[in-house]
């Protein structure tokens, strides 16, 4: 999952968090700072020791290009591997099957409790007639 130890110069890798970055050697800047999104395909360059965090775990930046040419640099922990990235995406596509799989089976039977007299919850107004008794035996 590391790019840093996975990836070669050119080689395709994803963004897993959102970020804001200006080019690499610039400082940070919101006119020139581009926005990154979650699943975003960039290539990957290098990776070096950041000056300030290089002590720190989040202290390795990676340098990737994105389509135009302009290379970034960003902490390794907003990248993955492109085989990590299509599991992550196969992963959420399953879920997401079988969510609505299951909503799928489960609406048909809710609507015909909610048809079907005396069955299902009650409505808002029943609810509130039955708060209101409830209220008045304890006064």
């Amino acid at each position: 999952m590391s790019v840093i130890l996975e990836c070669k110069s050119g080689d395709a890798i994803y963004c897993i968090q959102d970020f804001s970055a200006s080019p690499d050697g610039e400082p940070f800047s919101w006119k020139t700072c581009v926005e990154f999104k979650v699943g975003q395909a960039l290539q990957f360059r290098s990776y070096r020791k950041d000056s300030i965090l290089g002590d720190r775990p989040n202290g390795w930046m990676v340098m990737f290009q994105t389509p135009d040419s302009t290379v970034f640099a960003a902490s390794e922990t907003y990248f993955v591997t492109e085989e990590c990235w299509n599991g992550i995406e196969k992963h959420f596509r399953l879920v997401l099957a079988s969510a609505l799989k299951r909503r799928d089976t489960l609406l048909p039977r809710m609507k015909s409790a909610r048809q079907s007299k005396g069955a299902g919850l009650p409505s808002r107004e029943k609810q509130k007639s039955r708060k209101r008794k409830s209220h008045q035996n304890k006064v």
